[in-house]
């Protein structure tokens, strides 16, 4: 088996001369001018994680696309075929080829990605990003099944094909069609999407194990067409019963969306306060980048209205080092909620100016500096509804 995933790999050995210092160069641009462009709001790296993802779902499928035609092109594998090797030795080496490629490419993207950040001096976070690194890398195990077992029921002419459109239906499709905003079971499509993303990521792990069992059952009978047939509606059928499981299983144990002002206010929690100090030539000392995110834990809600006329505004008590030099508060602020799969998230990037006070002086106010969040339900109260700790 060794001697096969090293064929494999050697394979591709003059493509990655070109492809790896490629990549990384790549990365490093990209990740550098979405930086200069301040696009690491909120520790999130939604803008450039998910064209990672989708760069890591396309190459793997050049890679080992490659890999098959090139050995059905030169007859490698019918001479593979004819020497002492069981067919379970010649299904599981490919396989484990697929996913060392696919664990490499991850580690490179990924990789370099962390590397830049910290060069950059970037925070790494991945944020509400998370559910779509699970969810392209489901979308490339997914593949790998229905490539692989093509490729062993029915030839690497029909794989190819069965590959590009896998790629169509699940990639370049969707960018040209709106997400369904319908309800899954009565239940808003938002809610479940976390869950859904780490079960389908799940369901996809078995039904690798599940497509190199039946690749196996039909390499053995590659010639039998009855045989190759009964083994495709197995495994689609494996398939099928796998996603309504998967979906089945983030209704039930998804939590119910928030449905009033109320509950949201009750539920919103402090996940980033950050107040830093930058001296500026132009106008003098001043507290720069005053900035926090307030994000909902609890679940999605049902009706992103609700949010219309809630404001917060970071308070400052009497007893607080920074009150003297900003005041009681930063003043309220509405309109600044932006929502990742129904999830709303509030952020804010304010600045002040103190003058009466040394550098050293301000840099210890700000570390002792403990401010209060408030959450205002309307325009028309004046008082807070809720003050949070942080």
């Amino acid at each position: 088996m060794q001697s096969l995933i090293k064929k494999d790999l050697l394979s591709l050995k003059s493509i990655s001369m070109i492809f790896i210092p490629l990549t990384i160069l790549f990365q490093f641009f990209i990740t550098w001018y979405v930086s200069s462009m301040s696009g690491f709001l909120l520790n999130d790296l939604s803008g450039i994680i998910f064209f990672i993802v989708l760069f890591n779902l396309l190459m793997s499928y050049g890679l080992i696309t490659h890999i098959c035609n090139a050995e059905e092109l030169s007859g490698v594998n019918k001479r593979i075929r004819s020497l002492p090797i069981t067919v379970s030795t010649i299904v599981v080496a490919k396989f484990t080829s697929t996913l060392i490629i696919l664990t490499s490419i991850n580690a490179i993207t990924f990789g370099t990605l962390f590397f830049v950040q910290a060069i950059l001096g970037h925070p790494v976070g991945i944020g509400d990003s998370g559910g779509a690194v699970l969810l392209i890398n489901a979308l490339i195990l997914l593949f790998i099944s229905f490539y692989l077992f093509a490729h062993f029921t029915f030839g690497s002419y029909i794989a190819v094909w069965i590959g590009r459109l896998f790629i169509v239906t699940a990639v370049f499709l969707p960018m040209f069609l709106s997400w369904p905003s319908s309800l899954i079971f009565g239940v808003p499509i938002g809610v479940i999407t976390p869950l859904l993303n780490q079960f389908f990521f799940i369901s996809t792990l078995i039904l690798v194990g599940s497509s190199m069992w039946f690749s196996i059952q039909s390499y053995r009978d590659f010639y039998i067409e009855k045989k190759k047939l009964k083994m495709t509606m197995a495994f689609f059928s494996t398939f099928i019963i796998l996603m309504l499981l998967i979906v089945t299983s983030a209704v039930a144990l998804s939590s119910p969306p928030l449905n009033t002002k109320e509950e949201i206010i009750d539920h919103i929690s402090v996940e980033r306060l950050v107040i830093n100090y930058k001296p500026d030539q132009s106008y003098g000392r001043e507290i720069y980048g005053i900035e926090y995110e307030v994000i909902l834990t609890a679940s999605p809600l049902s009706n992103p209205e609700l949010l219309q006329e809630l404001g917060i505004s970071l308070v400052f008590s009497k007893d607080d080092p920074l009150f003297d030099l900003i005041g009681h508060d930063m003043g309220v602020h509405y309109s600044s909620w932006s929502f990742h799969q129904n999830r709303p998230t509030f952020w804010l990037n304010g600045e002040t100016s103190p003058y009466d006070m040394d550098e050293d002086q301000l840099l210890k106010a700000i570390s002792e500096s403990r401010p209060q969040i408030a959450i205002f339900e309307n325009f028309q109260i004046k008082a807070p509804t809720r003050l949070i700790n942080y």
